[in-house]
């Protein structure tokens, strides 16, 4: 009930849904007597449009992507959690390929680690959080991905039944059943790290985040004209920020925003390998 919950509210009430539904009932309103006003409401809501979303969703996106250092020191790894997220699971199928549409870096980053050091698993922790999944999994195009890569499949694990981040996690521990000495590599994007990281100390797996895929710079704002871009990013945000409430409200995650702890990445002298 709270995975469809959760997919309604989020389809609903995602700003470019949202936008989208105002567009059609201002358009309606036009055959009305209240079309002058609403002639004012387009202008202005393209105004905002146009010198408020851009800078303004990147602000709102800076403190999620900030939130933990990228690509922490590390000498010694158990293994890696990749969650879900960007594979075009039905285009996949029907292009008979693995297709990613956003948040490539993630998988490069594995390949990465994977390569960094050779003892360490890999769980795929996808799935399908779509309404219609269509028989499709985020796991088959992850997998024929590192099939691609040359990857050797006994590192993988691969958890195909999670509908969302809380489900990733619950799953993963009961697949690997972490020890508290162990090291667990988190990669996500950057945007959802946040929210990863609450829900994996919630389920008692602790990680060691690892973002990818950043949207906005460290500081400042980047400037782009790309407006589809920045309502999508909107869309991200929004999403995150809610479900960061949310799940902290419905007990899913320990924090609204998870503390920032020291990084052991196995460097230390003396540290058991």
């Amino acid at each position: 009930m709270f995975f469809l919950i959760a997919k309604l509210y989020g389809f609903v009430a995602s700003p470019s849904h949202f936008a989208l539904i105002l567009l059609i009932v201002g358009a309606l309103l036009l055959f009305t007597r209240f079309y002058r006003a609403v002639r004012w409401l387009f202008l202005l809501l393209g105004l905002v449009g146009l010198f408020v979303l851009p800078g303004g969703v990147q602000r709102l996106a800076q403190p999620l992507e900030n939130r933990f250092p990228a690509q922490p020191t590390l000498c010694r790894i158990d293994g890696i959690i990749l969650l879900g997220g960007g594979e075009a699971t039905k285009l996949s199928v029907q292009r008979r390929q693995p297709i990613l549409d956003q948040r490539a870096g993630k998988y490069f980053a594995a390949l990465e680690l994977l390569r960094r050091f050779p003892e360490a698993k890999l769980i795929i922790a996808a799935g399908n959080g779509s309404l219609d999944p269509g028989g499709t999994h985020e796991t088959d195009v992850a997998a024929g991905l590192f099939a691609q890569a040359g990857v050797d499949p006994s590192r993988l694990l691969f958890d195909p039944d999670s509908r969302d981040t809380f489900e990733n996690f619950e799953n993963a521990k009961k697949m690997v059943s972490p020890k508290p000495d162990e090291r667990w590599v988190l990669l996500t994007g950057a945007i959802h790290m946040p929210r990863s990281v609450a829900i994996a100390r919630q389920v008692g797996f602790p990680v060691i985040p690892w973002p990818t895929d950043y949207h906005t710079r460290p500081d400042g704002l980047l400037f782009t004209q790309n407006f589809g871009h920045s309502l999508a990013l909107l869309d991200d945000v929004f999403h995150e920020w809610i479900g960061l409430a949310v799940y902290r409200l419905t007990g899913r995650s320990n924090a609204l925003l998870p503390d920032v702890t020291p990084v052991d990445g196995g460097c230390a002298p003396g540290t058991p390998s």
